[in-house]
Parts: structure tokens; sequence; C-alpha cells
């Protein structure tokens, strides 16, 4: 998913990224990749400089919907569609799709 490999790229360039970004990248991670919550939250601990413990492993267990009756699950298509209607975003952080 393009939107979510800008994510990361920024991330790992950076060390910091929107919350947005974070929701997105997290609800990718844990509901369509069905992956493991604590590897994403692991992996912001190591990248982010900003990093909060607290913060950070309750924002991965909302994403993941540990505890929770229902599961938002973000569109990343749709939401990439949304806040990067031009690719502006993606062809910064991964120019090969330029």
């Amino acid at each position: 998913m393009p939107i979510v490999d800008a994510i990361m790229r920024e991330m790992q360039i950076q060390g910091y990224i929107s919350f947005r970004a974070r929701q997105i990248a997290a609800s990718y991670l844990t509901l369509d990749l069905m992956q493991d919550w604590r590897f994403g939250a692991f992996f912001y601990e190591e990248q982010l400089l900003d990093y909060d413990c607290q913060l950070n492993y309750a924002c991965w267990n909302f994403e993941a919907g540990i505890n929770r009756d229902n599961t938002y699950l973000f569109n990343v298509l749709q939401l990439s569609k949304q806040y990067d209607p031009e690719g502006h975003y993606i062809k910064k952080w991964c120019p090969e799709l330029s």
C-alpha cells in the first residue's frame, strides 16, 4: 500500500509522523495484514523521537481492537485519496512511484 510505505519511510528518516499517519499504519498492520500489534508498537518505540510508552501502547491496543466490542477499520485506500488526492506525499517519500 503506497501510503503506508510513505508513512514508514517518513518515520525512519525524520523520526516523526502525524497522528493520522500513525493510525493509518497501525490499522493497516493489525487489521489488514493481521499482524500482532506488539510488532508495530515495538517498531514505533524504536523509530519515533516523540515516543511515549503509555500513549503508544494505548493507541496500538485501540487500533488492534483489543478490549472493544467493535473495531474501527480504516479504509486505507480511501484515506489516501482523501488526504493525498494528488499523491504529493506518496511521491515525496516514495519517489519511484512518481
